[in-house]
């Protein structure tokens, strides 16, 4: 923590602490950056890997004789058109299993009359958890799911409201 008691962070977490020259001037150097990147080295190191690559086949193909080894490339065309082969059965497989899956559709929004079904609580109930600023969900028991507000209104419901996805983002398991 910063020993300056109006400090609001490190000035990283507040891009307005920085002067107008400085956020352009970072922002100048950093595209600056990201186009050498993208324009210069990175093309060279892949034209070195293309190379090194290159260097290898014609040791072993030419050099080796390996262009001589039919056995070889027979072994190598069967597992080519057998992973081929593998690749092309299973998406046939999806495509007629999912045909008529709908997967780019948005979840259906539950109405203010369906949310008192779903989660066990009444209207005002759901209206106080949803203007809680702070919201703890407790498990006492397997089955039971303990919803508590920010002014400590427990309320005993059938799901937990946050779901499971947005319960392991809370606490650190998942990434955005």
């Amino acid at each position: 923590m910063s020993s300056n008691p109006s400090s609001e962070g490190f000035i990283v977490d507040v891009p307005e602490q920085l002067s107008w020259a400085r956020r352009t001037t970072d922002a100048g150097l950093t595209t600056f950056a990201m186009v050498l990147w993208f324009l210069a080295l990175r093309p060279l190191f892949l034209l070195g890997i293309w190379c090194l690559g290159w260097q290898v086949a014609y040791t072993h193909m030419v050099k080796l004789e390996g262009w001589n080894n039919g056995g070889y490339f027979a072994a190598l065309g069967a597992v080519v058109a057998g992973l081929s082969a593998l690749f092309f059965a299973w998406s046939r497989y999806n495509a007629l299993r999912f045909r008529r899956a709908e997967r780019r559709s948005l979840q259906r929004v539950a109405s203010e009359a369906e949310l008192p079904a779903r989660f066990g609580l009444s209207l005002e109930q759901i209206e106080r958890v949803r203007n809680s600023r702070e919201l703890r969900v407790e498990r006492p028991r397997r089955t039971e799911v303990v919803v508590i507000c920010a002014d400590g209104a427990r309320f005993a419901a059938h799901h937990d409201p946050l779901g499971p996805r947005q319960r392991r983002r809370a606490r650190g398991d998942l990434t955005q």
